[in-house]
């Protein structure tokens, strides 16, 4: 299913947000999400994942991701990318992790970028690291870089990518 088949309502950016986040768990389509998320949310059951994003900036669906990752038994991962992604509104992602059998809901992470190691959520401070995997999301024992520098350049390569592909009619 393609993402705008999943919701008609769903505006290009949302489309284009969400099928870059696609492309970053590894996936080019999934199904429809169950209801309570932004519309044009995205379940990849294989996965045991749902991809949501959204262009309001205030950390409003925690709840919601909860209901949700209880209900399919799913981590849930909401990219937080205003109306002009990285141009003038940071993007940060939400996530309902399950953790020790039970979801916890995670706010403000930073989409994380190397072309070794891929994708990752991590902290702007302390907290956990979390892998984006084909096969779901992975917490790490340690995070993907060893320095600050290193950090720094991997969020900020991310952030274009998220600034690139904003813009309507690109693809992957």
């Amino acid at each position: 299913m393609r993402v705008a088949e999943s919701c008609q309502n769903v505006s290009a950016l949302t489309q284009q947000m969400t099928a870059l986040m696609l492309h970053v768990a590894g996936h080019r389509a999934g199904e429809k999400a169950p209801g309570g998320l932004p519309a044009g949310a995205v379940h990849l059951p294989a996965a045991r994942l749902i991809l949501a994003t959204t262009s309001c900036m205030v950390p409003m669906f925690a709840e919601q991701m909860l209901k949700v990752a209880k209900a399919t038994r799913c981590d849930v991962l909401l990219l937080r990318h205003g109306l002009f992604p990285e141009s003038l509104n940071a993007a940060v992602c939400d996530v309902a992790l399950y953790l020790n059998g039970m979801p916890v809901v995670l706010l403000d992470m930073l989409l994380y970028h190397h072309p070794e190691d891929g994708f990752w959520l991590v902290p702007d401070g302390a907290g956990p690291h979390i892998a984006i995997e084909p096969d779901g999301l992975r917490v790490a024992d340690e995070p993907p870089y060893i320095a600050w520098a290193e950090k720094s350049d991997a969020v900020c390569r991310a952030a274009r990518l998220i600034a690139r592909y904003a813009r309507p009619g690109r693809s992957f």
